[in-house]
């Protein structure tokens, strides 16, 4: 395999790239500062929680956690020994195989996630979909959702 690309970016691409990294960034700071203001957590927590709270028994297998959040298995590891501790999740053994673990959200999880849902639903909504026409949010959707699933595949 070369190390060289097939190609370089245009200066378009190049535009594109770069506005796609400074607003990544930007709304990943706004966000994750306004977890930690007004929840007292972060995002990977708050992610944590949100998945598990998708789920229709609010459990999810350890390795379809940390298939679904942007964390590494340790990072997710670590972070669910965190909220165990003060009692937002659980885990159990599978019984189905014996080696994997599944984590379940907690009442205590659940409650903490409906108390800090609204605030940052707010923070979303202004700091993200309001920039965004209308016109432009299905396409926007197409777009995200072909750059996730070439990730899967």
């Amino acid at each position: 395999m070369s190390d060289l690309p097939e190609r370089w970016l245009d200066s378009k691409e190049q535009e594109l790239w770069r506005a796609y990294l400074y607003a990544n960034n930007r709304l990943m700071k706004l966000i994750n500062d306004d977890l930690e203001t007004n929840a007292g957590f972060d995002g990977l927590t708050y992610e944590i929680l949100v998945r598990l709270s998708d789920s229709a028994t609010r459990a999810l297998r350890m390795t379809e956690l940390a298939d679904v959040i942007s964390a590494s298995k340790s990072r997710l590891t670590y972070r669910i020994e965190q909220l165990e501790k003060i009692g937002w999740v659980e885990r159990r053994s599978c019984d189905e195989d014996g080696r994997g673990a599944w984590c379940t959200l907690t009442d205590k999880g659940f409650s903490i996630l409906e108390k800090t849902a609204p605030t940052h639903v707010q923070t979303v909504l202004d700091a993200f979909i309001k920039a965004i026409p209308v016109s432009k949010k299905d396409e926007l959707i197409n777009i995200f959702n072909s750059i996730a699933k070439e990730e899967e595949e």
